[in-house]
């Protein structure tokens, strides 16, 4: 790259408070180890430092920034940082503003927050030190949304863990004219060690691109292969095992654990790999939560189906379903890496969820659906009174979410919610997808 690309590149600002991991999120993203300076030391770093990041064929230059404090003396050595750091919000075309999950949200993030919005620019809030993936699921960020800044993305800068998802995010940002003209769908290839994540991965290539043994554990990393059937883009990601944690037994296996984890938090599609001589184990069903949880889509593919002593797929299919009666939505699909039987058929199937999981479906449709659904399925009443939805639209896909708008949001149960769901589901083909439910309280109507 000559200079001139270089000074045209799109740039990106690190800016926080003092020791919230700027410098430690600067140097995850360049990966040219430790550019930037990392210490416990508040203020280390008192002047702007650049690198140039390439992500999947796109690349931006990075600044860091000393740590930011809006009240400072006039004469005091702060106050030079913090017009260090004025100025990089100026050069920035993007902002991460950086936070401390451990310290939540304090006066000078508010302060900096203030200041941010007068900036006008695009602000990614970032939530660091969030070092339990476990916490990455649940509502470890909740607090966060006070600032205004739009959704937080909470990582382990010192762990690596979310920083994928956030380099996907500042690559839409930046490029989104050719992101829209050329978006992946990306799938994780997921399940416990030796199913055969890998060699279905080369199946579905055709060539060896990631290695192959028979000794548990080989894949270490979460590798990325992109991959074309037809019009359609794909970024595979195949990932190390997934063990329960009691039975992790070193650091290395504790890493490929969080590259697993985070791998299926990126992606919009998983393919859960099941080991036909094993069956599904409690591990599976831990794995299937979390697709659902992070608004995946998805396929079971039963792998290894040549080493079947039955071969009916359909007694084997309705028995993984009485196990998880959650997944009655997840199609179920035979395989055999070693063979390829089943891998078309598997191809064909992806490509159909690629769809519904995507889907858009017109409001007067929706609307329809509900009133039908209301009169077919009578809700159930809330002090006496009758629970309405009156209106209804789609909000948003990947996957498939949806806003109703009622008399008594908080009075419609997750077992009417339910039926509710399933009902759109075979509406409108919405297989292989979760659906997400919201329902809010229509103006003009609390007394309804």
């Amino acid at each position: 790259m000559d200079k001139v690309q270089k000074e045209t590149l799109p740039k990106v600002a690190v800016l926080g408070r003092p020791n919230v991991g700027k410098s430690t999120l600067f140097n995850r993203l360049i990966s040219k180890g430790r550019w930037a300076i990392v210490d416990k030391t508040p203020g280390v770093t008192r002047d702007r430092n650049y690198g140039d990041v390439e992500w999947q064929g796109y690349n931006f230059t990075l600044i860091d920034t000393g740590g930011f404090e809006p009240i400072v003396n006039k004469n005091d050595l702060r106050n030079k940082v913090k017009s260090q750091a004025e100025i990089a919000v100026k050069e920035g075309d993007i902002i991460l503003f950086v936070l401390d999950f451990k310290d939540g949200i304090t006066p000078s993030d508010l302060e900096i927050a203030n200041l941010l919005r007068r900036s006008k620019k695009k602000i990614i809030p970032i939530v660091n030190k969030v070092d339990d993936p476990r916490l990455q699921d649940g509502m470890g960020g909740a607090g966060f949304y006070r600032l205004g800044l739009g959704d937080p993305i909470l990582l382990s800068a010192l762990h690596g863990l979310g920083v994928d998802h956030l380099l996907d995010e500042v690559k839409k940002e930046i490029f989104p004219s050719i992101i829209e003209a050329e978006e992946e769908t990306k799938v994780a290839i997921v399940g416990r060690p030796n199913v055969g994540k890998s060699s279905l991965l080369n199946s579905i290539l055709g060539e060896e691109r990631v290695i192959v043994d028979e000794q548990p554990g080989t894949t270490r990393d979460s590798i990325d292969t992109i991959f074309y059937r037809g019009n359609q883009r794909y970024l595979l990601i195949d990932t190390a095992g997934i063990r329960r944690r009691t039975k992790v037994a070193d650091d290395l296996e504790r890493f490929s654990l969080r590259q697993a984890i985070d791998s299926l938090r990126r992606a919009h599609l998983v393919l859960l790999i099941i080991e036909v001589t094993t069956g599904v184990t409690r591990q599976d069903k831990r794995i299937l939560k979390m697709m659902e949880s992070s608004g995946c889509g998805g396929i079971i593919v039963v792998n290894k189906w040549d080493l079947s002593l039955h071969k009916n797929e359909e007694e084997y299919r309705q028995g993984i379903l009485a196990q998880i009666p959650f997944i009655q939505h997840l199609p179920i699909t035979f395989t055999s890496a070693l063979t390829g039987e089943g891998i078309e058929e598997l191809l064909d199937l992806l490509g159909g969820i690629v769809y519904t999981h995507s889907k858009k479906i017109a409001t007067p449709f929706i609307n329809q659906a509900i009133q039908e659904i209301l009169r077919s399925h009578s809700p159930p009443t809330y002090k006496g009174k009758e629970l309405k939805i009156y209106y209804s639209t789609q909000k948003g896909v990947r996957p498939p979410s949806f806003i109703l708008f009622g008399n008594h949001p908080q009075a419609f149960s997750p077992s009417y919610l339910k039926c509710i769901e399933n009902e759109l589901r075979k509406r409108f083909d919405l297989f292989g997808t979760p659906i997400r439910l919201e329902v809010r309280r229509k103006r003009g109507k609390r007394n309804a």
